[in-house]
């Protein structure tokens, strides 16, 4: 029943993992399945907003060019992560099953 609308069951664990590593925590609330829904309530520490930053030469990227192989079920998901990574100079690939995955070897760096 958890996993009947798709999906791992995996997002609410990732998520309850970074707000604990940022000093936070995660309580989830159900009425059951009843059509009520559920309530997540993340509480995260206060903190002083960081210091500014100097302007970044944008002619350096932060990283090297790098081949990434974006591997998700969920067709959305792949995409916005391969847009992303795109537009940081990076040269992503899709695949959204394993099949794919293990054959994927394309792009190359500028």
């Amino acid at each position: 029943m958890a996993r009947s609308h798709g999906g791992l069951g995996l997002g609410l664990s990732l998520d309850q993992q970074r707000v604990v590593r940022h000093g936070g925590d995660v309580s989830a609330f159900s009425k059951g399945i009843d059509g009520e829904g559920s309530e997540f309530v993340i509480r995260l520490p206060a903190t002083p907003a960081p210091a500014p930053q100097p302007a970044a030469d944008k002619g350096v990227k932060p990283f090297a060019c790098t081949r990434v192989l974006v591997g998700d079920p969920n067709r959305d998901a792949a995409e916005t992560m391969a847009m992303r990574l795109d537009a940081l100079g990076h040269v992503p690939s899709m695949a959204h099953d394993g099949l794919a995955r293990v054959r994927s070897n394309q792009g190359r760096c500028a």
